[in-house]
């Protein structure tokens, strides 16, 4: 304990006595034996024996005092403070446990809103795959309702009988009832008071369905056997049709060159057998044909003029007496007079001169065209139909 105690200076020894301030007891001190201590320890300081009444050293208060009014104002002091902590202790508990409280509901409202979002979320999501399910299912099952009633007659009427190696089903006869069904079939099973199930008619759809696709699988497959086995004997006729047309075609232009040749040759041989085998016949001819072509040309053209003019002038007549004006003569044009003067120049026109002038012509072509070297079949071939075509028109 005297270890412990507080340290005084020597200086502030001036009586043997001190007093507590705790217990306001009174303490005797030897100060000659503290001094010796003092004389034979290195410190500055000494130690003081506990107080003989609390046992304490740290209220000392040298000399003798009397603190008694200290200690009793201390104690009221004390007193009142220990009854202003308790209920203020049991204010701040209270303030700190409201706190605590609303943390502690806010914290529970998060995880409930929490949960009820998780929960909602999770029956969203079960909703969701639910309605898909069966989305998906009315969806397939109104494909599969809308393959059967499109079915061939015989093709649906095979798929709605039992068979005898396949699962049994069952099918509507009323046509009210397929209406309905065809309509909407979960309709018409809640109006049948689910009698049979839903999940039984949708089975029962399906094996129809496949039944349906299987027969028309089978028939299409005997449709298309029996078509390539048409085309196939088809392509195979045109093969051969072609073969012996290449093998014809192999031996077609030796007799094709052969037959020309002959043609020609006897063709030559009828044209010197003939007497008279001139060009200037067939040059008349044509000028004779020319000459009526444009006099028939100049005629249309003259009719026409001359019925437009006389058109005019009757319009011309009949507007003059409405109006009261003087009728004009009816008379034709400088352009008719100059067309009736052509024509009549070429009616006058001599004959042998309009010959020369084509022969001239025709002369100067067949030397031009005599300059042009073709090859030995394209002269052939043009010799040929000249002479024959000399030979219709002689014939």
């Amino acid at each position: 304990m005297t270890e412990n105690a507080p340290n005084l200076s020597l200086s502030h020894y001036a009586t043997p006595y001190l007093t507590c301030g705790q217990c306001n007891s009174l303490n005797f001190i030897d100060v000659t034996l503290i001094k010796g201590i003092r004389k034979n320890t290195n410190s500055s300081c000494e130690g003081l024996p506990p107080c003989i009444g609390c046992g304490h050293t740290v209220f000392y208060q040298p000399s003798v005092w009397s603190l008694s009014m200290e200690i009793e104002m201390k104690a009221k002091q004390e007193d009142n403070h220990e009854k202003k902590r308790t209920p203020a202790a049991i204010q701040i508990q209270r303030i700190a446990r409201g706190y605590l409280g609303r943390m502690e509901a806010k914290r529970r409202l998060k995880a409930k809103i929490a949960l009820e979002r998780k929960i909602f979320n999770a029956a969203a999501s079960i909703q969701r795959i639910i309605r898909g399910v069966e989305a998906r299912t009315k969806y397939r099952i109104e494909q599969c309702i809308f393959v059967i009633f499109n079915a061939h007659k015989l093709v649906y009427t095979y798929a709605t009988i039992n068979q005898p190696n396949l699962p049994r089903i069952f099918w509507y006869d009323n046509a009210e009832e397929l209406a309905v069904f065809r309509e909407d079939y979960r309709e018409f099973v809640r109006r049948t008071g689910n009698r049979p199930p839903l999940w039984r008619v949708e089975a029962n759809v399906i094996e129809i369905t496949k039944r349906v696709l299987r027969r028309e699988n089978q028939l299409v497959a005997r449709i298309q056997a029996t078509w390539r086995g048409i085309t196939t004997r088809s392509a195979y006729l045109e093969l051969k049709r072609q073969l012996g047309w290449n093998r014809s075609c192999r031996h077609a232009p030796a007799v094709q060159i052969q037959r020309v040749a002959r043609m020609h040759a006897d063709r030559k041989k009828c044209w010197r057998a003939q007497p008279n085998h001139g060009r200037e016949n067939y040059v008349n001819d044509y000028l004779l044909a020319h000459q009526q072509k444009q006099q028939s040309a100049l005629q249309r053209h003259l009719d026409k003029t001359l019925l437009t003019t006389y058109r005019k002038h009757v319009q011309h007549k009949r507007g003059a007496k409405i109006l009261g004006q003087p009728i004009q003569v009816f008379r034709i044009s400088k352009q008719h007079e100059n067309l009736g003067n052509f024509a009549t120049v070429a009616r006058t026109l001599e004959p042998s001169a309009k010959v020369n002038a084509f022969l001239q012509t025709k002369a100067k072509l067949d030397r031009t065209n005599s300059r042009k070297r073709d090859s030995f079949p394209k002269r052939l071939r043009d010799q040929v139909t000249y002479d024959s075509s000399e030979r219709e028109r002689d014939s």
